[in-house]
Protein backbone atom coordinates (compact mmCIF):
# COMPACT_ATOMS: atom_id res chain seq x y z
CA UNK A 1 0.00 0.00 0.00
CA UNK A 2 2.72 2.58 0.81
CA UNK A 3 3.98 2.14 -3.08
CA UNK A 4 1.38 2.44 -4.18
CA UNK A 5 0.58 5.58 -2.07
CA UNK A 6 3.39 7.53 -3.09
CA UNK A 7 2.23 7.20 -7.04
CA UNK A 8 -1.10 9.21 -6.45
CA UNK A 9 -0.21 12.68 -5.97
CA UNK A 10 -2.56 13.48 -3.52
CA UNK A 11 -1.63 10.06 -1.16
CA UNK A 12 -5.10 10.02 -0.47
CA UNK A 13 -8.52 7.95 -2.37
CA UNK A 14 -10.44 7.82 -4.28
CA UNK A 15 -8.60 7.94 -7.06
CA UNK A 16 -9.36 7.31 -11.00
CA UNK A 17 -7.20 5.90 -14.00
CA UNK A 18 -8.43 6.99 -17.12
CA UNK A 19 -6.13 5.68 -20.14
CA UNK A 20 -2.88 6.37 -17.60
CA UNK A 21 -4.12 9.36 -16.46
CA UNK A 22 -4.43 9.12 -12.70
CA UNK A 23 -7.42 11.48 -11.57
CA UNK A 24 -7.44 12.21 -7.50
CA UNK A 25 -10.25 14.39 -5.55
CA UNK A 26 -13.81 12.82 -5.82
CA UNK A 27 -15.41 16.15 -6.70
CA UNK A 28 -12.75 16.46 -9.66
CA UNK A 29 -13.58 12.34 -10.76
CA UNK A 30 -16.87 12.89 -10.16
CA UNK A 31 -17.16 16.34 -12.57
CA UNK A 32 -15.51 14.50 -15.30
CA UNK A 33 -17.69 11.00 -14.73
CA UNK A 34 -20.57 13.82 -15.46
CA UNK A 35 -19.45 15.50 -18.55
CA UNK A 36 -18.40 11.62 -19.95
CA UNK A 37 -21.68 10.63 -19.35
CA UNK A 38 -23.76 13.31 -19.98
CA UNK A 39 -25.20 14.66 -16.18
CA UNK A 40 -22.89 18.11 -15.83
CA UNK A 41 -25.27 20.14 -17.62
CA UNK A 42 -25.91 21.29 -21.35
CA UNK A 43 -24.84 24.23 -21.83
CA UNK A 44 -21.99 26.60 -19.60
CA UNK A 45 -24.99 28.22 -17.71
CA UNK A 46 -26.30 25.07 -17.12
CA UNK A 47 -22.97 23.69 -16.33
CA UNK A 48 -21.92 26.47 -13.67
CA UNK A 49 -25.75 26.32 -12.30
CA UNK A 50 -24.36 22.32 -11.57
CA UNK A 51 -21.06 23.35 -10.36
CA UNK A 52 -23.13 25.92 -8.05
CA UNK A 53 -25.34 23.17 -6.45
CA UNK A 54 -22.75 20.48 -5.94
CA UNK A 55 -19.90 23.42 -4.81
CA UNK A 56 -22.68 24.19 -2.05
CA UNK A 57 -23.17 20.26 -1.32
CA UNK A 58 -19.41 20.06 -0.95
CA UNK A 59 -18.94 23.10 1.48
CA UNK A 60 -22.24 21.30 3.56
CA UNK A 61 -21.07 18.02 4.27
CA UNK A 62 -17.28 19.42 4.43
CA UNK A 63 -18.26 21.12 7.61
CA UNK A 64 -20.77 18.50 8.66
CA UNK A 65 -18.22 16.10 8.80
CA UNK A 66 -16.17 18.00 10.65
CA UNK A 67 -18.64 17.82 13.82
CA UNK A 68 -19.38 14.36 12.66
CA UNK A 69 -15.40 13.59 13.64
CA UNK A 70 -15.01 15.60 16.37
CA UNK A 71 -13.77 14.32 19.35
CA UNK A 72 -16.81 11.91 21.43
CA UNK A 73 -17.40 14.25 24.34
CA UNK A 74 -18.69 17.63 21.39
CA UNK A 75 -19.45 14.91 18.92
CA UNK A 76 -23.31 14.93 19.69
CA UNK A 77 -23.71 19.05 20.52
CA UNK A 78 -22.05 20.05 17.22
CA UNK A 79 -23.64 17.81 15.26
CA UNK A 80 -27.07 18.86 16.73
CA UNK A 81 -26.13 22.28 16.67
CA UNK A 82 -25.50 21.82 12.92
CA UNK A 83 -28.25 20.28 12.14
CA UNK A 84 -30.24 22.90 13.92
CA UNK A 85 -28.32 25.92 12.63
CA UNK A 86 -27.05 25.40 9.08
CA UNK A 87 -28.91 22.55 7.75
CA UNK A 88 -32.29 24.87 7.44
CA UNK A 89 -30.52 27.51 5.75
CA UNK A 90 -28.90 25.26 3.32
CA UNK A 91 -32.35 23.47 2.59
CA UNK A 92 -33.97 26.55 2.31
CA UNK A 93 -31.20 27.51 -0.41
CA UNK A 94 -31.81 23.56 -2.21
CA UNK A 95 -35.25 24.38 -2.08
CA UNK A 96 -35.41 27.58 -3.76
CA UNK A 97 -33.11 26.45 -6.33
CA UNK A 98 -35.69 23.49 -7.44
CA UNK A 99 -38.86 26.08 -7.56
CA UNK A 100 -36.33 28.40 -9.77
CA UNK A 101 -36.39 25.30 -12.37
CA UNK A 102 -39.92 25.23 -12.46
CA UNK A 103 -40.03 23.88 -15.79
CA UNK A 104 -37.37 21.10 -15.10
CA UNK A 105 -39.30 18.34 -13.68
CA UNK A 106 -38.50 18.60 -10.04
CA UNK A 107 -34.15 18.51 -11.00
CA UNK A 108 -32.20 21.02 -10.11
CA UNK A 109 -30.76 22.29 -13.39
CA UNK A 110 -32.35 21.46 -16.89
CA UNK A 111 -34.95 19.52 -17.46
CA UNK A 112 -33.04 16.34 -16.61
CA UNK A 113 -31.04 14.44 -13.93
CA UNK A 114 -27.41 16.24 -13.64
CA UNK A 115 -24.81 15.45 -10.73
CA UNK A 116 -26.69 18.24 -8.58
CA UNK A 117 -29.89 16.12 -8.07
CA UNK A 118 -27.67 12.90 -6.96
CA UNK A 119 -24.86 15.73 -4.93
CA UNK A 120 -28.11 17.20 -3.17
CA UNK A 121 -29.74 13.67 -2.97
CA UNK A 122 -26.21 12.57 -0.80
CA UNK A 123 -26.67 15.48 1.50
CA UNK A 124 -30.41 14.99 1.92
CA UNK A 125 -29.91 11.20 2.42
CA UNK A 126 -27.29 11.84 5.19
CA UNK A 127 -29.45 14.44 7.09
CA UNK A 128 -32.48 12.29 7.08
CA UNK A 129 -30.79 10.12 8.66
CA UNK A 130 -29.73 12.22 11.56
CA UNK A 131 -33.18 13.25 11.89
CA UNK A 132 -36.59 11.84 10.32
CA UNK A 133 -38.51 15.50 10.48
CA UNK A 134 -35.58 17.40 8.87
CA UNK A 135 -37.16 17.81 5.51
CA UNK A 136 -40.54 19.11 6.75
CA UNK A 137 -41.56 22.27 5.01
CA UNK A 138 -39.61 21.45 2.02
CA UNK A 139 -41.61 19.30 0.18
CA UNK A 140 -40.27 19.87 -2.85
CA UNK A 141 -37.13 18.37 -0.92
CA UNK A 142 -39.02 15.09 0.31
CA UNK A 143 -40.63 14.98 -3.85
CA UNK A 144 -37.10 15.00 -5.18
CA UNK A 145 -35.89 12.86 -2.95
CA UNK A 146 -38.33 10.00 -3.12
CA UNK A 147 -37.91 10.13 -7.27
CA UNK A 148 -34.31 9.94 -7.39
CA UNK A 149 -35.11 6.77 -4.79
CA UNK A 150 -36.50 5.49 -7.77
CA UNK A 151 -34.50 6.85 -10.21
CA UNK A 152 -33.62 3.63 -12.80
CA UNK A 153 -30.40 5.93 -13.92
Amino acid sequence: MAKEKSTIPTGQMPTLDVDGQLLCQSLTIARYLAREYGYAGKSNMEQALVDQVVDTTSDYLGEYFKCYFAPEETKKDAIEKYLKESTPKTLACFNKWLEQNDGGNNFFVGSSMTIADLAVYEVLTNVVLRDSKILDGFPKLVEHRKELQHCQK
